[in-house]
């Protein structure tokens, strides 16, 4: 997806001039977001920042020190969503806002709104995965099975929501790209038509 991101930049700015370069910048951002997005997921880069938080602000004791080792000890789950979650919502809502302005197709909004909703959902389920709250072996009684099989469940789900939003982005900015160069055509058509 970030290659198609990075077409869709450079075609705007070879396609702009003068005072539209605050579009080229925001075009770059938002290739900037999902090949960084890219890189987290295949690195785990924010479960890494997340222990390297928990570790700089913890004790031996193991019990925060300082205001943000208060805040990590009070946080009910990972520590990552401490220190990257606040810039993931505030990219979402860049996100939202900045293609608001730049896709004329209201189908593509609603599914813009789609794909964050699908975002959103599984950064709360992954909420709720990292709570020490038992909320898994509730569950697993409730559906009389083990704990292991609901958690191993709700990441199953949680990883179709991201990769059910990455594939939604993946068709707006294609369609995107395809309306800045009419040479371009994307179409989705169902198997077997001929």
């Amino acid at each position: 997806m970030g290659f198609v991101l990075l077409l869709i930049t450079v075609v705007v700015r070879g396609q702009t001039t003068g005072a539209s370069s605050k579009l080229v910048a925001g075009w770059a951002f938002v290739t900037f977001m999902f090949f960084f997005l890219g890189l987290d997921d295949g690195t785990k880069l924010h479960e890494r920042l997340g222990t390297m938080f928990n570790d700089a602000v913890t004790n031996s004791a193991d019990e925060g020190t300082g205001p943000l080792g208060t805040l990590n000890d009070w946080f009910p789950s990972y520590s990552w969503q401490v220190i990257v979650g606040p810039f993931y919502v505030a990219a979402g809502l860049f996100l939202i806002f900045f293609l608001s302005k730049q896709l004329d197709d209201p189908r593509l909004l609603g599914l813009v709104t789609l794909a964050v909703a699908l975002f959103a959902v599984a950064q709360v389920m992954d909420f709720l995965e990292g709570r020490d709250d038992d909320l898994f072996l509730h569950v697993a009684d409730f559906f009389s099975t083990f704990e292991g099989r609901a958690v191993h469940f709700s990441k199953s789900v949680e990883e179709f929501f991201e990769m059910a939003g990455t594939t939604t982005f993946l068709y707006i900015f294609l369609k995107k790209l395809s309306s800045l160069t009419p040479s371009l055509s994307f179409q989705l058509r169902p198997g077997g038509s001929t």
